[in-house]
């Protein structure tokens, strides 16, 4: 069977099984993390002995470079867990390059680099799975969402209105349809802003923040709590997440219960932009 094939097929099995233990427990398995990694890194070094070539180890190490930096920024503001980051990196070896035997089966848009596309989908995609995955939170929480949004107090969203106008002038000057419509797009996108920022924020008050009892935590839980023992931090909220010996330290503190945030699964959304950049490539583009 084709090298390219084989790194597809074992991709796409570890995005399925991190889909579902990211669903039903909020992190994604190291050994899973770890095990995807090494296993592209070997068929990608595989695939240069094969072709007595490094081209597959240099675009390979470019793509996880590139992949590396933006799971890093992910990771330290927060936005990803680690098990996210790990999975991205991978991704970025996979697709350090696109299938040529793929070629044979789907015409996806190439005009920009597979590695961008791929990142591209992943934002599109991500961000409607997100706005879905959070409907279905304030529908399992509406009780709590009602609560929050009775809260919330009207903002000043005159600056976002301009804004979105002055654009919206702008595209009456552009001639090109699809240009047109990204720029009428975008002025959709300003109008929305403030008000979808505050349903993320409500969102995250109702139903992302949870009490857990101390036993349940494990490693890289974002506690939304300050702990200390004898004027001694040994949790901040403001770290990036719960180490192992964070946890046996908390317990040994008597704590029945802490208050941590949960964050949305988003390897699902890894998933779907997998097998969207496999079938179209760069996803807006196709459809433009």
């Amino acid at each position: 069977m084709n090298l390219d094939i084989i790194l597809i097929i074992i991709t796409l099995i570890a995005l399925i099984i991190a889909s579902i233990t990211d669903f039903k427990k909020r992190e994604i398995p190291d050994f899973l993390s770890y095990s995807l990694l090494s296993t592209v890194i070997f068929i990608k070094i595989l695939q240069a002995i094969i072709e007595r070539s490094f081209t597959p180890i240099i675009y390979g190490l470019i793509g996880f470079t590139v992949f590396f930096a933006i799971a890093l920024f992910m990771y330290y503001t927060k936005q990803w867990g680690g098990g996210d980051s790990k999975v991205l990196m991978s991704l970025g070896i996979v697709f350090s390059e696109y299938p040529k035997t793929l070629l044979n089966y789907f015409t996806p848009n190439l005009n920009i680099p597979i590695l961008a596309s791929l990142f591209i989908n992943i934002l599109l995609l991500g961000s409607f799975y997100g706005i879905f995955y959070s409907m279905f939170l304030a529908i399992k929480n509406r009780k709590t969402f009602i609560e929050e949004l009775k809260k919330v107090k009207s903002k000043n969203t005159r600056h976002y209105l301009i804004s979105a106008l002055i654009i919206l002038a702008l595209s009456f000057l552009i001639k090109e349809p699809k240009q047109r419509l990204l720029i009428l797009f975008l002025a959709f996108i300003l109008l929305i802003s403030p008000y979808l920022i505050t349903y993320i924020k409500i969102i995250e008050k109702s139903c992302m923040i949870k009490k857990i009892k101390t036993n349940k935590l494990t490693e890289g839980d974002w506690i939304n709590q300050d702990i200390k023992s004898k004027d001694k931090t040994i949790y901040s909220k403001k770290s990036l997440g719960v180490t192992i010996e964070q946890i046996q330290k908390i317990k040994k503190l008597n704590l029945k219960y802490v208050i941590v945030k949960e964050g949305i699964p988003f390897i699902p959304s890894f998933l779907l932009a997998f097998i969207v950049t496999l079938i179209y490539g760069n996803i807006l583009l196709f459809f433009l």
